[in-house]
């Protein structure tokens, strides 16, 4: 590139992770570009429509790099009176800060907050900051003001002292980078989880676009205005990681009013913040347009293209040298290199080698420039060699959900009944990769997809085609369908006629739908639910809640999974429809109406598939929340769940045992439930023999945080409640010791 020309290249760094967005030529220097995974460009003349961009571009193979960023953004990290979240960078080359980006999670009170950016010192390199963990790290004090404590020298107006808390022995904090004298630029977070863009501010209302180095690293720092004392809090949307994280500044203490455990923390979080920055220095090539490979049945060999572009904004010896595909499989983590040919273009190819069933291959691209500089895709993408199991013609489809789940609630839950009953003799597969396809569905009978309840419905994959086709092939092929967001989420979250014709209606035999009606802005409370007497999936579930005598039977997604949101639909039938439970409704087409609609049905076809579908999680189903009634009872796991009867009426199961042994066989802990949790969990365990017993709760540095049971116990079944009503959210193991053996289980809080 000659000198004299220049070129822009854009980049969005998430909190300590890289974003690449698309180079600028030249030609259009002002005008900032995003180009998504189809290779489609967004123009984006200022960086006030920066949101628009983001939307439209977040997750596309080129643009976002959340590998660390496992399970995407699904809490909220909350910040009260005077606390900070800061969110780390490292400068992957010479930059000019643009603007900064959050994506609120909550901020129901409307609290102001201020937005700054600070230095991270010299000491405080990526890895440091990677390995930190979470730990108290300290705080500046005024000598003679020993109460109040303060987040930055900058902000203490006397002698200065830092008080250390951890074996760090220097504060992470250096000098402002971008404030107006110490005081950030205003906001007010807006809740935009539906619409999940970013509020931005930009670097040049205080004419002042900071300049930096390659390996710098910067935080930018969101304060919580409120008085110290104040609970009023805003939520960043983010992500538990171990090992990666934020800083977090607690004003009135992690515990509230113990100043003991006030000041700076690092925390095992990700914050979705972002930045835009302007490239000034060397810049590596770019990579783009990635093939993304879905899991297949194939064991062949294959095939990965990407684009490969290098553009220097220094006016440097531009071109790219080596490109890489590098996967590896399964949890051998390191990474094996295979030569990528140029085919055309800006094109490279590479070929992944075939790999038998049941291996997972995780790949990504990495290249280099003319002048040794080394680049490595954002992302890494996964794929997975899928066989089916010979002989078996079930397929439980977990839709929307992710592989690495299926052994983790409630994915592992919803055929493991309580300890009164097992259900025997259902042996089937497990889908949970993607869309449906002919190749899978032809090996199989019997389908039931279990949709993802998540709160926007996004991840469920349609696979209507495919199934009407399986299901015309031959009449002994049958179908059941759950998810509370199956109806919504397809068609805009509105109310829907379906006519003949379509799938809801020649299939499900459902001819309208009524969109989420639950409580208006009330949708983490229970709807109530009534099984209908006499019918072929009800009844048992029916009789068992009257013996029970509990006052209502609930769809209670917010308790029993965790957090998720109540969004159930209802929806009418046609007249060969059998309707097995109704839900309660308080909210009908907006207006508030009490009524009684369906929400699990079943038919049989002409030809003989027997269909049903649930407009809600089975798992969810119990009586009143054990915090405000003692007939509390979780239905989603007894043998008269819905499920279950789904089985039976399929022919896949041959009973339903009841367990009647008193006397256990082995020694056993059972996986915690709820899991995750917030914030008490049940945990279970089991003795064949009389043994002394210790449960201990620990963190994830092997600190011991609670001991559970430490006492001689006889022969028996035990559960005990765990409160982690006073611990941060995190990952925390608990572990039985008996004089006979060890076990060690993993559990999860979230607040």
């Amino acid at each position: 590139m000659k000198k004299g020309k220049y070129s822009i290249v854009s980049f969005i760094v998430f909190a300590g992770l890289l974003i690449k967005l698309s180079l600028v030529s030249p030609s259009v220097a002002q005008t900032k570009i995003v180009q998504n995974h189809g290779g489609k460009t967004i123009n984006l003349k200022s960086l006030s429509i920066s949101d628009e961009a983001l939307i439209r571009a977040k997750g596309a193979a080129d643009t976002l790099n959340n590998d660390k960023v496992v399970r995407g953004y699904n809490t909220i990290f909350s910040a009260a009176g005077e606390d900070i979240i800061a969110a780390w960078f490292v400068c992957p080359q010479d930059l000019k800060i643009k603007a900064c980006g959050i994506d609120a999670g909550d901020n129901a009170l409307s609290v102001r907050a201020e937005l700054k950016i600070v230095m991270i010192n010299k000491e405080w390199t990526e890895k440091k900051l990677n390995n930190a963990g979470s730990e108290n790290l300290g705080y500046w004090i005024s000598n003679g003001n020993t109460n109040k404590i303060f987040p930055f020298s900058g902000d203490v107006t006397t002698s200065k002292t830092w008080i250390n808390n951890s074996a760090e022995s220097n504060n992470p904090f250096g000098s402002d980078l971008w404030s107006d004298n110490g005081i950030g630029a205003s906001l007010f977070p807006v809740d935009d989880k539906n619409s999940k863009s970013y509020q931005w501010i930009e670097m040049n209302i205080l004419n002042n676009e900071p300049e930096l180095k390659k390996g710098d690293v910067f935080a930018v720092c969101i304060k919580n205005s409120e008085l110290r004392e104040s609970n009023n809090t805003f939520g960043i949307m983010a992500t538990s990681e171990t090992g990666y994280g934020v800083f977090k500044f607690y004003a009135n203490g992690r515990t509230p009013g113990d100043l003991t455990t006030a000041g700076w923390w690092k925390r095992d979080f990700l914050v979705n913040v972002v930045v835009v920055v302007e490239i000034t220095g060397d810049a590596s090539p770019m990579i783009s347009d990635i093939d993304i490979l879905e899991t297949t049945l194939s064991k062949e060999a294959r095939s990965v293209t990407a684009k490969i572009v290098d553009q220097n904004p220094s006016g440097g010896t531009a071109g790219v040298g080596n490109a890489y595909l590098q996967y590896f499989l399964n949890k051998d983590t390191t990474w094996k290199d295979i030569s990528m040919t140029k085919s055309s273009g800006d094109i490279f190819t590479g070929n992944i080698p075939g790999q038998h069933a049941g291996t997972k291959v995780t790949y990504r691209i990495k290249a280099d420039d003319t002048n040794g500089n080394i680049s490595i895709s954002g992302e890494s993408y996964s794929y997975y060699v899928f066989g089916p199991t010979p002989g078996v013609k079930s397929l439980l489809v977990f839709n929307g959900m992710e592989p690495e789940e299926i052994n983790q609630f409630p994915m592992n839950s919803y055929f493991v009944l309580d300890e009164s009953a097992k259900v025997n003799n259902w042996t089937h597969d497990v889908w949970s990769y993607g869309a449906l396809t002919s190749e899978l569905v032809n090996h199989y009978t019997n389908i039931f997809e279990i949709c993802s309840s998540d709160n926007s419905g996004e991840n469920i994959k349609y696979n209507q085609g495919v199934i009407r086709t399986w299901l015309a092939q031959n009449g002994n092929h049958n179908y059941a369908l759950s998810g509370q967001e199956w109806l919504g989420a397809k068609d805009g979250f509105i109310d829907k006629d379906y006519s003949a014709g379509s799938f809801e209606y020649d299939i499900l035999g459902i001819n309208h739908s009524y969109n989420d009606v639950t409580d208006l802005n009330a949708s983490i409370k229970p709807s109530r639910m009534f099984a209908v007497q006499n019918s072929l999936l009800g009844d048992e579930l029916y009789r068992k809640f009257l013996l029970w005598g509990s006052d209502s039977l609930q769809y209670d997604p917010y308790y029993e999974l965790n957090k998720t949101e109540n969004w159930i639909d209802g929806f009418d039938v046609v007249s060969d429809q059998q309707v097995d439970i109704q839900v309660e409704t308080r909210v009908v087409n907006g207006t508030t109406q009490k009524t009684n609609l369906a929400c699990l049905t079943h038919r049989t076809l002409s030809n003989g598939n027997k269909i049903t579908f649930f407009s809600f999680d089975p798992i969810a189903v119990n009586t009143k929340s054990p915090k405000t009634n003692a007939k509390y009872f979780r239905f989603g796991t007894s043998i008269q769940a819905p499920q279950v009867k789904i089985l039976q009426w399929f022919n896949l199961i041959t009973e339903i045992e009841e367990v009647n042994t008193k006397i256990p066989v082995d020694f056993k802990l059972h996986q915690n439930y709820p899991n995750p949790f917030n914030p008490s969990t049940t945990i279970r365990y089991e003795l064949p023999y009389k043994s002394y017993v210790n449960i201990k709760v620990y963190d994830v540095l092997g600190n011991e945080i609670k001991t559970l049971v430490d006492k001689e116990q006889n022969i028996g079944r035990y559960e005990l409640q765990f409160n982690a009503q006073n611990l941060p959210s995190g990952i925390y193991y608990y572990k039985m010791t008996t004089e006979h053996n060890s076990i060690t289980k993993k559990l999860m809080l979230i607040k």
